[in-house]
């Protein structure tokens, strides 16, 4: 109905660090508009041996740059990121997650590569080391079927996150959400409706949890044109 909402949860020194800029916000709403008019996703990982490809025709966009700018706009601050809602059984494939990459909430940087079997939009298997094995466990424990759907993907702006400085969930987050050419893919409940432009993104999956996973090692891909590479944004018209 037009309210605003902007949710803050960083220290006074994390907040002057992630401070919105002009640029960052320039070029997370210059994401959104290639993102929304896209038709498919695709994500190649393991160094070219693995590839997740799924549909989002007719999917808006969501940012997220620290600003409730406009009616009806929801963001958290110190964030810098775009991303969409896949359609919920469009995908299919495999994606290695890799060091340097993190998963919240389970608040760990992953330590040792695992690779996720994902089929008509969920998982179907996890394989791999410490990480694949905590993973498991996490989703299993809520047993529900939908935890293991996709919900959104998308890649980071943000220039100014750090790793590592204080440690922590909120470190980690801003890490997952922001950092600059990352890869952030979630699975589990995606209901967030658009209630302004480029803010929600219209998925219809409710279930009891949800993950995200940010990553660097991959090639990010939109209709066939690469966004991002190894943690840098190489498409002109994103960066």
């Amino acid at each position: 109905k037009g309210a605003r909402m902007l949710q803050v949860q960083y220290s006074l020194e994390k907040i002057r660090q992630l401070w919105p800029t002009e640029d960052m916000i320039a070029r997370t709403i210059a994401g959104a508009k290639v993102m929304e008019k896209a038709e498919t996703i695709r994500i190649v990982s393991g160094s070219g041996s693995a590839e997740l490809v799924m549909d989002k025709k007719g999917r808006p966009a969501h940012t997220q740059y620290g600003m409730a700018d406009v009616p009806g706009r929801w963001d958290n601050f110190g964030c810098g990121c775009i991303s969409s809602t896949p359609l919920e059984s469009s995908a299919n494939g495999t994606l290695v997650v890799e060091p340097p990459a993190a998963i919240s909430p389970l608040v760990r940087f992953v330590s040792q590569p695992f690779t996720l079997t994902i089929k008509d939009g969920s998982i179907t298997k996890i394989e791999g080391g410490l990480e694949a094995e905590l993973l498991k466990r996490w989703l299993d424990q809520f047993d529900d079927p939908e935890s293991y759907g996709t919900s959104h993907v998308g890649w980071g702006t943000h220039k100014k996150v750090g790793i590592g400085e204080g440690g922590g969930r909120p470190n980690l987050i801003s890490y997952l959400h922001n950092a600059y050419g990352t890869l952030l893919i979630a699975f589990g409940d995606s209901l967030h409706a658009k209630t302004a432009k480029f803010s929600g993104s219209d998925g219809k999956r409710k279930a009891a949890s949800h993950i995200d996973i940010g990553g660097w090692n991959v090639d990010f891909y939109l209709d066939d044109r690469l966004i991002c590479s190894k943690g840098e944004i190489v498409d002109s018209r994103c960066k």
